[in-house]
């Protein structure tokens, strides 16, 4: 990881964290959905992530 990036990576993780608090994504082209009528209700939940700074 850069070092100007690792000084910040527990405010970085936070902000990851308060990102995925609700543990869900949007699907907007499920069950139909399109660009022009995308599904802003559909949600599936997140399994894991992974970050990696180059």
């Amino acid at each position: 990881m850069p070092s100007v990036l690792e000084l910040r990576r527990e405010g970085i993780k936070q902000l990851l964290r308060e990102a995925l608090e609700e543990d869900t994504y949007c699907r907007p082209f499920a069950d139909g959905g399109t660009v022009a009528d995308p599904n802003m209700t559909a949600r599936s939940n997140v399994k894991s992530f992974s970050v990696e700074f180059k």
